[in-house]
């Protein structure tokens, strides 16, 4: 992960920035004829093979190692597990086979075999949106401080505010939080998994988050980069790769 030094010593204060989004996403259901759809929210229904068959994981089971990895994270959230882990040993001393058993970074094996399948997301499906905004710098309670973008959606349909958010409070966390009739907060954080809520006129839906990888460039003084890789599913909707670039340019 990078996450460099965004606060420095600039006071509290908000600037005019322009914001160019790059965003392109592609499904992660099973490759077809294989499984059923794996779940951040737990192994899908259905039989799954023993978790000692997964010797290694290849486009065939991928669907079923990517469930157990997801189930390993899952079973660690209270802690704030990520991973990989710091050693390769397990605890009952045994040895890790073939990068997976015990390991709960097959995940990414396994996403990346089916991502192979499927296919990664073309260049030509990005959607790109260019918009102008405000950069704001605030100081939290405690002596943190926070460094947020903010841009409003242009949908006469739905509008909205969006804002991401990097604070010294939470390093290495970035938060993307929606502001209108349809309201949501993605939560990126380097492989952790986060649960959050989706408020539409019609009720709430659980909306889960497993980040693969985050990087914050980003100053105030001169603007950057904000980008991360994650994987992001709606209960019983079929879980989606992202892929998200943000790039802020001070206008003043």
């Amino acid at each position: 992960m990078v996450y460099n030094d965004l606060f420095g010593d600039v006071p509290a204060a908000s600037r005019p920035v322009r914001i160019t989004l790059t965003a392109r996403q592609t499904g992660v259901g099973a490759p077809f004829g294989i499984g059923g759809e794996p779940s951040l929210f737990g192994a899908r229904p259905g039989f799954i093979p023993p978790r000692e068959e997964l010797e290694r994981v290849t486009p065939e089971n991928a669907p079923e190692a990517l469930d157990y990895a997801v189930d390993d994270i899952i079973d660690r959230d209270s802690d704030g597990y990520g991973f990989p882990p710091e050693d390769e040993s397990r605890e009952d001393g045994g040895e890790v086979q073939d990068g997976w058993d015990g390991d709960p970074a097959g995940i990414w094996e396994a996403l990346e075999n089916m991502i192979r399948s499927l296919g990664e997301p073309e260049e030509d499906d990005s959607v790109v949106i260019r918009t102008t905004g405000r950069m704001e710098k605030r100081f939290l309670p405690g002596g943190y401080v926070e460094l947020s973008v903010r841009y409003d959606e242009e949908n006469p349909e739905d509008p909205a505010e969006t804002e991401l958010t990097v604070s010294s409070r939470e390093p290495g966390m970035l938060t993307i939080s929606r502001h209108g009739p349809f309201t949501s907060m993605i939560v990126c954080e380097e492989g952790v998994r986060h649960v959050t809520a989706y408020r539409t006129p019609w009720g709430i839906l659980e909306l889960a988050v497993l980040t693969r990888s985050l990087s914050a460039d980003l100053t105030y003084r001169e603007g950057g980069t904000l980008s991360a890789d994650y994987l992001v599913e709606f209960h019983g909707a079929e879980m989606q790769y992202s892929q998200l670039r943000v790039e802020v340019e001070p206008l003043d």
